[in-house]
């Protein structure tokens, strides 16, 4: 529901103006006047009436009427005449206007029917917002079922690698330790370069399972009240080619040229990667009813100063003329019961023109259909000079402790920074505010964040109650964090959070970062 509405007013006489204020007054609208109409209709704002006063003839008034509703569609035009409202009422209705309401005695009843009509239409504009904000959250989880084959390839790769050079390793060194002492040292240097070779292949199948798991997590993440960023439309195009790519494949030649050097697009996170999706999605119902083998899909980026174009191309069955003005409507489709919503082009456009671009569609019935999306060039953002921090000496043995319920992860973290530092690891947050009570020479807390028992902004609660010294030399890491209220609440203690998996230059950096961290008077 709209707790509020806002209005402009555009009157000829002040006394109209002051009329009309009180009367808004005492039906509870916010008012605000404009000696400017035009100011009135482009910079809008949050209001949602203009009540615009008209003592002219219905030659003069009723063009401006026209031209004022077409500036601005989110504004209500509420025109004020002089009596008798009949005779000026159906043309400026005609115009556009939203209501006509009668300068005399009659005019707060009036304007509190235009008012409450008013409220109507803002509470269906909210609850119309809503639905699409849902329904297009939807349309993209529902786009991850094309994914799924994809990305099931792009894991099970880099699995494939992993546990068969761990198995090879470990089967390796199984062998060379039933050897003879003697025997051994011979052994392993003929091995060793052969193990870093695999351990190296290891750790890039560890980084590629892991992009594909932050991939996956930002394209199905809510984008309500996201943040426009600059994002590189190449590197948008590659991520979804390396979730879709190779299932495509299967069923289509798909052919890519990427623009090198493209201009940045301010846009919100995975916008472009969505309206990506949806084209490709769109581009291979189209050709469905095509042989395999002669089916193909296009995908190119472009750019000149100004702007950046994308396009997605196919060959399929084409789009019929008296169709093609209506392929960006909602709920239409042409496909067959079960096999679209008819909501995956509406969207989007709807993305492409939040960003400030526009999609074009050419098509012929047989040949094929062209998508086009054009936007904005954002500008590039100057790179902001980081101090260096200075860091202790790498033979200061800091003391750190480390808390997480997942073993596996707790003893690759222990083995990462033994050798930088004296590592005490606890699986549990509880038994670690123990620990603390009886070792004061910890220097700094790791914490993951999803526990069972206490999480990590629970353990960091307490540790800013009990062990006040050693909360500004805390930091987090997590796997992933699924609710806002819990992102919310990492975000307000102000320490930082690594997300897994972690590098381990990354974390000894941090270590020692907070170890030099100056501990507030009151907390020392």
């Amino acid at each position: 529901m709209v707790e509020a509405l806002r209005a402009r007013l555009a009157c000829e006489r002040p006394e109209t103006e002051r009329r009309v204020r009180a009367l808004a007054s005492e039906l509870g609208l916010e008012v605000q006047a404009e000696a400017d109409l035009e100011h009135a209709v482009a910079e809008g704002g949050d209001a949602l009436l203009l009540v615009l006063e008209e003592r002219g003839t219905a030659e003069e008034a009723v063009p401006r009427v026209y031209s004022v509703v077409g500036a601005n569609r989110a504004l209500l035009v509420v025109v004020l005449v002089p009596p008798p409202r009949e005779a000026l009422e159906r043309a400026f209705l005609a115009a556009g206007a939203f209501s006509v309401v009668e300068d005399g005695p009659a005019l707060g009843d009036q304007l509190a029917r235009a008012l409450a009509a008013a409220r109507r239409v803002a509470d269906a504009r909210a609850e119309s917002a809503r639905l699409g904000a849902d329904v297009a959250h939807q349309d993209k989880l529902a786009a991850v079922g094309i994914l799924a084959a994809g990305v099931s390839h792009e894991v099970n790769n880099p699995c494939a690698a992993l546990q068969g050079n761990l198995t090879a390793l470990r089967e390796q060194l199984e062998e060379i330790l039933q050897r003879p002492r003697f025997h051994r040292l011979d052994a392993f240097e003929q091995c060793v370069s052969e193990w870093l070779e695999s351990l190296g292949d290891c750790l890039a199948a560890a980084k590629r399972i892991s992009a594909i798991a932050r991939q996956l997590t930002a394209y199905s993440r809510r984008d309500e009240g996201a943040v426009a960023q600059l994002v590189d439309l190449n590197e948008e195009a590659r991520m979804v080619l390396r979730l879709v790519g190779k299932e495509v494949r299967f069923q289509a030649r798909f052919e890519v040229k990427l623009q090198g050097a493209l201009p940045p697009v301010l846009a919100p996170p995975n916008a472009l990667a969505q309206v990506l999706t949806n084209l490709i999605i769109n581009a291979l119902q189209a050709l469905e009813h095509r042989p395999v083998g002669e089916r193909a899909v296009h995908l190119r980026t472009s750019s000149d100063a100004q702007t950046v174009l994308l396009e997605v191309e196919d060959n399929g069955e084409g789009i019929a003329p008296e169709v093609l003005g209506r392929i960006f409507d909602p709920f239409f489709t042409t496909k067959a019961a079960g096999k679209g919503t008819g909501l995956g082009l509406a969207l989007t456009r709807q993305l492409v023109q939040r960003i400030g671009g526009e999609v074009f569609v050419e098509s012929r019935v047989g040949q094929g259909t062209r998508f086009s999306v054009v936007l904005p060039a954002g500008e590039e953002a100057q790179a902001i000079p980081r101090k260096r921090s200075s860091m202790p000496p790498t033979s200061s043995r800091l003391c750190v402790l480390i808390v997480e319920d997942d073993e596996l992860v707790l003893r690759s973290l222990e083995r990462s920074l033994v050798k930088q530092f004296e590592c005490i690891t606890m699986n549990d947050a509880r038994k670690a505010l123990e620990r603390l009570r009886a070792d004061n020479h910890i220097d700094v807390v790791l914490s993951d964040v999803v526990m069972p028992g206490m999480n990590g902004v629970e353990f960091y609660l307490r540790l800013l109650q009990d062990h006040p010294r050693l909360a500004p030399r805390m930091a987090f890491f997590s796997g992933g964090i699924a609710s806002e209220a819990l992102k919310a609440r990492i975000a307000a203690t102000g320490r930082p959070c690594l997300a897994k998996p972690i590098d381990p230059s990354d974390l000894i950096k941090m270590i020692r970062e907070l170890s030099t961290t100056t501990v507030p008077p009151l907390l020392a």
